[in-house]
């Protein structure tokens, strides 16, 4: 109980993806869209997963888990269309930095 009255503290984050990116320089683009389809293809998996859990349980559900599930489904949706621009991003033949806008 005295997690639930304590402050909520900062998020820890680790990503394989972007460790790989973030090092990216030292190998060449055809190995860094390999390694972004592979991340696509696992969110994918774990986005389905969770998707099928949550329509399986959802009205069982208290309000708070529902909102869990929902952060995560729609974690693994922005994953998957971030990691999707950025293999697009990786096949273009400049590097445009407005890509993103």
């Amino acid at each position: 109980m005295n997690y639930m009255n304590s402050p909520v503290q900062s998020d820890i984050f680790r990503s394989d993806i972007l460790a790989r990116l973030f090092f990216g320089k030292y190998t060449d683009d055809e190995r860094l869209v390999s390694h972004l389809e592979e991340a696509v293809e696992l969110r994918k998996k774990y986005l389905s997963q969770l998707e099928d859990i949550y329509e399986n349980l959802k009205h069982q559900l208290s309000k708070p888990r529902v909102i869990s599930m929902q952060f995560g489904i729609k974690d693994y949706r922005a994953q998957v269309e971030v990691l999707e621009q950025s293999i697009s991003y990786m096949k273009t033949d400049n590097h445009p930095v407005d890509y993103w806008d």
